[in-house]
């Protein structure tokens, strides 16, 4: 995960993430979104989300970048109504997410936390692609 996770990071950088770590990128969605609702009522809706990255491909030739999405409330409802190969243009901020797994261990993940989003169109062949 090292040097793919350095990828990623340096993608961010050269991909529109400003110095307030706002991302903006072209993504499609890899499968339906989930809404679901916090124990405080508030409503969230994630999903996984790849685009391709310009730097070097992997040693299988792959360029995809994958990265978890999530969206609060309104924005969130309306990420909801997307589908798998749905390509979105999304504007949000880059967030680290840090905590102890059950055996105790530190797990850490980064995703977008999506602030607005514009439909852009749909793939020709969703079920084709990942997830």
């Amino acid at each position: 995960m090292g040097s793919s996770l350095f990828l990623m990071i340096s993608e961010f950088r050269t991909k529109g993430v400003e110095m307030n770590n706002t991302y903006k990128n072209t993504v499609t969605l890899c499968r339906n979104p989930d809404l679901k609702s916090t124990n405080s009522g508030k409503l969230i809706s994630t999903c996984t989300v790849f685009y391709n990255q310009k730097a070097k491909a992997d040693k299988d030739g792959s360029t995809l970048c994958f990265i978890e999405v999530e969206a609060w409330e309104k924005t969130g409802e309306e990420l909801a109504k997307l589908n798998k190969g749905d390509i979105i243009e999304i504007s949000g901020d880059l967030i680290q997410r840090r905590w102890k797994d059950t055996e105790n261990r530190n797990q850490m993940k980064f995703l977008i936390n999506v602030r607005s989003f514009t439909k852009k169109g749909q793939t020709d062949k969703p079920a084709e692609y990942p997830y």
